[in-house]
């Protein structure tokens, strides 16, 4: 033993006998020389025994000013180099402890010993600090770095001691609980201490550095404790959040905002799912154990105050909100996805009452920070599928509490982004009806939700498109005048929308605002209906440029004559363009006119359809009927292309309508200008990019004739030949695919109505009735139609496409019903499946019952695919937009058009010979005719050049 140690050793047995008074006495000259033997000790154990010296006879007696200079800047970093030291020793040993190494037993046990002793001592130092009223953070400069640091590592150890100590655990589990508790009561008096602790607008700059990497390194340990003890966790969130707002205006500006919202959002969305997972266990086990129903209101007191917590720091800290709103924004659509109505109905309430009502408040709170709405309306939300449900409850949530908020909010949300700078975003109806379209799975259910239907009525259950009507007819009544001509352009948009939820939802809407609507509303909606004249005069029906208008407006809303005088007008002005296009070179660029045309031509009919007359009525089936047969080529070359780049998926369909004759004769066919039969030889391409339009085409026209057959005096013969040949034309059954077919397939039912006998008993033809009229048909034709009908009925009903099967069932069910030939029925089922199928459909029955769970499934698998096919086709949609230029007609010079007529002659001719091919063999002399044509065809190209 060197002299420096036998002199530190004697030292030490001396200040041992000392009591109170003469520490105090010999503080000056005993506290450097301790405290210069501290730091020269080389053994942990002389290292304990000095510390505990220091803090249990000479700490009490520094002044509050000295004690950091004094004593803390040198005792605590060697404290901290001590617990390092044995914590690394700890973790070395552990890793070769076995269950017969006694040795190691006996030397781990003294390690842990040791660290329980170093948590004592600074516990003494904290408890001693604790016992001023105020005390300067200056002054305990280095102690809560210290303090914490070995608060969190001692908590990070005793969370992995299971999978450090294994199955020695039970060897040492009396050290590590009263490590834990150790380190327990040092988090604890730590708190309090801070709690003390002063930082006043004057304090110099690394004093509020401290406080803020405090309120950090609390946070951590917050993270690290969760799983392990929850009122202590629950008390260091409360610590965060007192010393966040005590200390506000200091340290606002350096808080890690987002680190906080970020753990606290977590512990939020954790203790919530624990919750929902102890009542569903509950419910499955059919009885409500003691143990577990207060470990279930524990769990939701804990939620609440979570979300109280949440609230508290939302309101005070919201200008610094900014990066933490889609943290926000997500984990309230989360909690609300994870909240589904499959646990008890006591359990819901609880949870709503002791949780969801507080945590919807910090919503409320952030209505007016403009970022959070940002957030919420973004024009470019791109939210997971389990997502759209709660983003619509978000979205009726502010809907319900907007109407209490301040003007300028209001406008925010109602009116979207108003200058390109800003965020592109959405006004708040828009973004609940594109929200609602993506709840197809919830409507369909139907998911119900409480909510109260009447004035004194309590709360009942409704189903979710109820619920969203009575919350958006409620928010109309509220709605500001200024925003009012938001809502009807809105609301007309979306009836004239192609989406049918929200088209219902917004005439539901509107027919509530006309009928409860203020004094002032109805007047003005009576103003606009006194001025359709001057509409009309504004939007000439007469003009070409108008009929997009047109065709979807009612004509109904007219008064008689002035109902006559429009439907004139749209008529001749449809009339002239169709008879353009037909006369002209018949370009199929520019069939998107003719197909304005139709759609205001089907408006016109179904509104105002009984003002035409007799000529007008027989002349619109006739230019009807010449459309039909100009395009008949044209689908027949088309569907021949389309079968061969996708033979699998449509030959079954097409070979059965052959196997019925309902396949045109191409040999037959009218020939067509070779402009069209020229367009339908291009790429692959230009097929996809006009089937939509030629697909509108056979809609409309499909359409047209079904209204127009029952409008037509029935008397005339050749007006009745054509009609009924019309019907079974094969260009109708033909159509664009089998969806098409499935809908030219209803019209022409709805168009023809029961089909009587060929003849009676007398052999005189029976009428044939449809909507109170009557005409005849000939016998021939009716047997043709019946053969033809049971033929596609088989085929359709055979589909494996759910969509078109459904169809196929609801136009079979009302043909069945209304026909006096129950013979052909048997004909229309190709195997007794099919027919069992449709057996059950008439009698409304299930084949199979299917539990809620394998509904919930099918519906998140027709969602999903409906999901794909919907974002697909936007995308094309908004391509077209880009890349495509409006369809205009080509100028040519007077030669250039002379070259044009011969290479449009060459190309038809060519066309034409391609098709014959696909008939049958050639002639012998066929293939030296064509290579006569391509030395020709190499001259001219020759020549050019």
């Amino acid at each position: 033993m060197s002299q420096a140690e036998r002199e530190a050793l004697s030292l030490l047995i001396e200040v041992e006998g000392w009591d109170s008074e003469l520490c105090r006495r010999q503080l000056s000259t005993a506290l450097p020389r301790l405290l210069s033997v501290y730091q020269i000790s080389d053994t942990w154990s002389q290292h304990i025994c000095i510390l505990k010296i220091l803090t249990e006879k000479f700490l009490p007696y520094i002044n509050l000013p000295e004690l950091e200079q004094a004593f803390f800047s040198k005792m605590l970093p060697k404290t901290i180099q001590l617990f390092d030291h044995l914590m690394l020793e700890i973790s070395n040993q552990t890793k070769s402890l076995t269950s017969w190494n006694v040795d190691l037993h006996l030397t781990l046990r003294n390690h842990l010993q040791a660290v329980v002793q170093v948590l004592e001592t600074l516990s003494g130092c904290v408890r001693h600090i604790c016992t001023k009223d105020t005390v300067p953070l200056e002054y305990i400069h280095s102690v809560p770095s210290s303090v914490l640091h070995v608060i969190k590592n001692t908590f990070i150890y005793c969370k992995d001691c299971e999978s450090l100590y294994s199955d020695c655990l039970h060897l040492f589990s009396d050290l590590l609980q009263s490590l834990f508790k150790e380190a327990y009561v040092l988090q604890k008096q730590f708190m309090e201490l801070v709690d003390t602790v002063s930082v006043d607008s004057g304090a110099p700059e690394d004093s509020l550095s401290i406080m803020v990497s405090v309120m950090h390194t609390i946070l951590e340990i917050s993270s690290v404790i969760s799983s392990i003890d929850q009122a202590l966790h629950a008390n260091i969130w409360k610590f965060i959040i007192r010393q966040s707002l005590k200390h506000k205006w200091l340290i606002k500006d350096n808080l890690k905002h987002s680190d906080i919202l970020r753990c606290l959002c977590e512990d939020i969305l954790f203790s919530f799912q624990s919750s929902l997972q102890l009542a569903e266990q509950m419910k499955n086990s059919g009885t409500q154990e003691s143990i577990d129903y207060k470990l279930f209101q524990r769990t939701i007191k804990l939620c609440r105050f979570f979300a109280i917590s949440l609230v508290r720091y939302t309101k005070e800290f919201t200008p610094f909100l900014v990066d933490s709103c889609s943290l926000l924004h997500q984990t309230y659509l989360q909690i609300y996805s994870l909240y589904a109505p499959v646990i008890l109905e006591a359990h819901q309430n609880e949870i709503v009452s002791g949780f969801l009502v507080a945590f919807d408040t910090f919503i409320h709170q952030l209505l007016s920070f403009k970022p959070f709405l940002d957030v919420v309306l973004n024009k470019r939300l791109d939210l997971s599928p389990e997502l759209h449900f709660p983003q619509c409850r978000l979205l009726l949530s502010v809907m319900d509490t907007l109407p209490s908020q301040p003007p300028d909010v209001q406008s925010l949300w109602n009116a979207g982004s108003q200058f390109p700078e800003e965020i592109p975003r959405v006004p708040l109806l828009v973004a609940l009806f594109l929200s609602l379209q993506q709840c197809s799975g919830e409507l369909s259910l139907p998911v119900s939700l409480a909510d109260v239907t009447g004035p004194g009525q309590a709360e009942g259950p409704v189903t979710l498109y109820q619920y969203v009507c009575i919350h958006l007819c409620t928010f109309i009544t509220s709605l500001s005048v200024s925003h009012f001509f938001l809502l009807e352009c809105f609301l007309l948009e979306t009836v004239l929308g192609s989406n049918m939820i929200t088209a219902l939802l917004a005439m539901d809407a509107w027919c509530f605002l006309a009928r409860y609507g203020t004094a002032d509303l109805c007047a003005h909606y009576a103003f606009i209906i006194a001025n359709l004249v001057e509409f009309t005069q504004k939007f000439l029906p007469k003009e070409t440029n108008n009929l997009l208008l047109w065709q979807h407006l009612s004509l109904k809303a007219l008064e008689p004559l002035l109902r006559k005088q429009v439907a004139h007008d749209l008529f001749v002005t449809g009339l002239a363009q169709c008879q353009e296009w037909l006369s002209n070179e018949r370009p199929l660029e520019e069939l998107s006119q003719v197909n304005l045309c139709l759609s205001a031509w089907l408006s016109m009919c179904q509104t105002a359809g009984e003002t035409l007359e007799e000529g007008q009525q027989t002349a619109l089936i006739g230019a009807v009927g010449q459309l039909l047969t100009v395009l008949h080529a044209t689908q027949a070359q088309r569907h021949v292309d389309m079968e061969q780049d996708d033979e699998g998926c449509k030959a079954g369909f097409w070979s059965s309508l052959s196997a019925a004759n309902l396949l045109p004769d191409v040999s037959t066919s009218a020939t067509l200008h070779p402009k069209v039969t020229a367009s339908t030889s291009n790429s692959g391409k230009k097929l996809c990019d006009s089937e939509a339009c030629l697909a509108y085409t056979d809609g409309c026209l499909a359409n047209s004739f079904s209204v127009e057959i029952a409008s037509v005096d029935q008397k005339q013969e050749d007006g009745e030949e054509e009609r009924s040949t019309g019907l079974t034309s094969p260009v109708l059954l033909r159509a664009r695919g089998p969806v098409g077919c499935m809908c030219l397939c209803a019209c022409a039912l709805l168009a023809l109505g029961t089909l009587p006998e060929p003849a009676d008993s007398a052999g005189r033809c029976q009428p044939l009735e449809h909507n109170g009229r009557c005409f005849h048909l000939q016998s021939g034709l009716k047997v043709q139609i019946l053969s033809k009908m049971s033929c596609l009925f088989a085929s359709l009903l055979a589909c494996s496409n759910w969509l078109i099967h459904q169809h196929a069932l609801e136009a079979f069910t009302q043909f069945a019903e209304e026909t006096s030939h129950e013979d052909i029925l048997p004909q229309c089922f190709n195997t007794e499946e099919i027919k069992s199928k449709v057996v059950c459909f008439l009698s409304k029955t299930q084949q199979v019952e299917e539990v809620e769970e394998a509904r919930v499934d099918r519906l998140k698998k027709e969602n999903a695919l409906l999901r794909c096919h919907l974002q697909k086709t936007m995308a094309e949609g908004q391509r077209a937009l880009v890349l495509e230029p409006s369809p205009k007609r080509s100028c040519y010079s007077h030669s250039e058009v002379h070259y044009k007529s011969a290479i449009d002659t060459v190309e038809g001719t060519l066309e034409t010979v391609k098709l014959l091919l696909q008939q049958g063999p050639p002639p012998i002399w066929l293939a030296k005719k064509l290579e006569a044509l391509q030395a020709t065809l190499s001259s001219l190209k020759n020549s050019i050049h």
